[in-house]
């Protein structure tokens, strides 16, 4: 919508008209065939809520937007996401946060192309992170990081993670082992600790809530000269909410 003063011979035109009403209104006409267009941003202001706050647009970007830059209070659409976002500090580009759950039931895969030798070890200390090398299905370059071998919470959530290995090993046998799944280098969740001799087939599944930043990983502990088989070995995350 044109904002401009009118004055003699200067005459507003039709559909700057037809926009002023759509937006004192809230009502779009079907015959129109537009939505009101604004060139800036809409900020409102009530009784018990004057606090600075604005609608800005749309983004697809999954972190908000990139660049340009708002004011604490700003609120956007994030299509990627299917949700709202507020910035909550403002700057260039400022700092965004999801608000709702979103595109809750994302589902991201990670498995390994390759076959990992496991270091044997002792006394329940110690693990070996697993090389998930790869990322399967519609979602799963998510923030998946090849820097990490796991992956890269975009924002605060809750993650579902369900993930599973199978080991071939040491003919001599058999040996304790148990798989973990790491937040930020760190144990969070474990898998139950037992001997299967040749071939044991480990899983650990469960909750855990991540913050903007936070790196999931998969993990194994064994006493013996096991490796990772590539054809039963992966990890899932399913995205729950904020």
């Amino acid at each position: 919508m044109s904002l401009y003063q009118v004055a003699a011979p200067v005459a507003p035109a039709a559909q700057d008209i037809n926009q002023l009403v759509n937006l004192l209104t809230g009502v779009t006409p079907a015959y129109l065939g537009a939505q009101v267009n604004v060139a800036t941003t809409i900020s409102a202001s009530l009784p018990g809520a004057t606090a600075a706050s604005r609608f800005v647009g749309g983004t697809a970007s999954m972190t908000g937007p990139t660049s340009g830059t708002f004011q604490t209070g700003d609120w956007l659409i994030n299509s990627f996401w299917e949700c709202a976002m507020v910035c909550t500090a403002g700057g260039t580009p400022g700092t965004w946060t999801q608000v709702g759950s979103g595109a809750a039931g994302i589902l991201i895969m990670l498995q390994s192309g390759s076959g990992q030798t496991l270091t044997p070890r002792s006394g329940h200390t110690g693990f070996d992170v697993i090389t998930l090398d790869e990322a399967v299905g519609p979602h799963s370059g998510l923030l998946y990081s090849p820097n990490f071998f796991g992956w890269v919470a975009p924002y605060p959530c809750t993650i579902v993670v369900d993930s599973v290995m199978q080991l071939v090993g040491p003919a001599s046998g058999p040996f304790d082992c148990a798989a973990y799944v790491l937040q930020n280098g760190v144990p969070v969740l474990f898998g139950d600790e037992f001997p299967r001799g040749q071939a044991p087939v480990l899983g650990v599944s469960g909750l855990i809530r991540v913050n903007t930043g936070d790196i999931i990983q998969l993990a194994c502990y064994t006493e013996g000269a096991y490796a990772t088989y590539t054809g039963f070995l992966g990890m899932d995350i399913s995205i729950m909410g904020s």
